[in-house]
């Protein structure tokens, strides 16, 4: 399975009170947890109320990580994305993609990367960085603001590689 999303605004989505759901999955030493602190950052910055859970499980020895973020014009109370209600599944990995399907609403978009796209990256270890290029497609924010999330979270030594990553992926999904 490879990445798999129509072109899709989904920024209209979730205008009017209601809640858009990401699930974003991988092993651990991916980077699930930093590129959901990304999203997470960019949505606040945008004026989104944001919550974030997540959930580690053996993630130091390349066990699963899993980090649902919810955001909406309006106030919401609880972190967790319900089953069958996420928007998007973010994943890093094959298998990833397989445990956390269920989670996703009938129309809902996966976004799968794969060995294949590791290829395409000045480092690998960047992939997650590519896959948030990728997600930020689907969404109508400046990548001026993705940049400015991307600089606070990532230190300066490996900025530059990861701002290319996400590049190179947010010009994949527009092509």
């Amino acid at each position: 399975m490879r990445t798999l999303f129509s072109s899709l605004s989904v920024s209209s989505n979730f205008k009017g009170g209601k809640i858009m759901d990401v699930i974003i999955a991988g092993i651990g030493g991916q980077g699930t947890i930093l590129a959901s602190n990304i999203l997470s950052l960019v949505m606040v910055k945008k004026g989104y109320d944001v919550k974030k859970s997540e959930i580690h499980g053996m993630s130091q020895r390349g066990g699963s990580v899993i980090s649902h973020i919810r955001f909406s014009e309006n106030k919401i109370a609880s972190p967790t994305v319900r089953l069958k209600s996420a928007d998007i599944l973010l994943s890093f990995h094959p298998n990833e993609t397989r445990r956390y399907k269920h989670l996703l609403k009938e129309n809902g978009k996966i976004i799968q990367l794969t060995d294949e796209d590791k290829a395409k990256l000045p480092n690998p270890r960047s992939l997650n960085i590519f896959g948030l290029g990728k997600l930020s497609s689907l969404f109508q924010i400046e990548q001026e603001m993705w940049a400015e999330s991307l600089k606070e979270l990532i230190k300066p030594s490996i900025l530059d590689i990861n701002l290319k990553a996400f590049e190179i992926g947010l010009k994949e999904a527009r092509s």
